[in-house]
C-alpha cells in the first residue's frame, strides 16, 4: 500500500508579509461570518475520513472553537497569513474533539496495526510499496473486504498523521498533514470570495 512522503516547505519565506487582518475593526460575530467557509472547508475534509456516526455538529461547533482561538491568537507581525493560521487552529481543534470522543474502538485500532505491520512487510520483502490487491492477498482478505478495512481505519490514520508536528506556538496544533496542505487550505476563502464578487457583479 503506497505511503505518500513530502518534504514541508518554509511558508513563511513564500507567503507576503501579513497585514493587520480586516476583521480587527470588525465584532467577533462578523469576523466569523467571514471566515465561516474555512470552518466548513475543514471540516468537510475531517468529516470525509471517520465514520458517519460521528456528529457533524460536534465537528462544526469544535471547528468554531478554533476559528475564534485564532481570531484572539493570531500575530499579524509573525509574518503568516491568518487564514493559514486559522486553518492550523481549526483543524487542530477539530482533531483534539475527535480524539477526547475515542470512537475507534479496539478492533479498530487493532485493525490499523495490522495493516501497518502487513504493509511495512510486504515493502521490505518486495523491495517497493505493495499495492492494495497484494496486501489484500497477505491478509486473506477479498479486495472488497480490505476496502472496509480501509474504511474503518482510516480516521485512525487521519490522527496518527496529524499529531504535531513540532512545539511551536504557531503550529502547535499542525500536523504533518496539515502542513503539506496548508495552500490549498488557506486559499480556500480567497476562491469562494471571488466567486461571490463575480456573482454580484452579473
Amino acid at each position: 500500500m503506497a505511503t505518500a512522503t513530502a518534504s514541508v516547505p518554509n511558508r513563511r519565506k513564500s507567503e507576503p508579509e501579513a497585514t493587520a487582518p480586516v476583521w480587527k475593526k470588525m465584532s467577533k460575530e462578523a469576523a466569523y461570518e467571514r471566515y465561516q467557509p474555512l470552518v466548513k472547508y475543514v471540516v468537510d475534509r475531517i468529516a470525509a475520513n471517520v465514520p458517519k456516526y460521528v456528529e457533524r455538529d460536534d465537528l462544526l461547533n469544535a471547528a468554531a472553537l478554533g476559528l475564534f482561538d485564532a481570531l484572539e491568537k493570531y500575530d499579524s507581525g509573525k509574518g503568516t497569513k491568518f487564514e493559514t493560521y486559522a486553518v492550523w487552529r481549526i483543524r487542530g481543534a477539530v482533531l483534539d474533539e475527535l480524539r477526547s470522543m475515542d470512537w475507534a474502538s479496539r478492533s479498530i485500532r487493532r485493525k490499523a496495526r495490522q495493516l501497518d505491520t502487513v504493509c511495512r512487510e510486504l515493502d521490505q520483502r518486495l523491495g517497493r510499496q505493495a499495492t492494495d490487491q497484494e496486501v489484500a492477498s497477505e491478509m486473506s482478505v477479498s479486495n472488497s473486504q480490505f476496502g472496509r478495512i480501509l474504511d474503518d481505519v482510516r480516521g485512525v490514520i487521519l490522527l496518527s498523521l496529524n499529531q504535531p508536528a513540532n512545539d511551536g506556538d504557531d503550529a502547535g496544533t499542525a500536523g504533518m498533514a496539515e502542513l503539506i496542505e496548508d495552500t490549498r487550505a488557506a486559499n480556500a476563502l480567497d476562491r469562494i470570495e471571488k466567486e461571490r464578487s463575480t456573482t454580484t457583479r452579473k
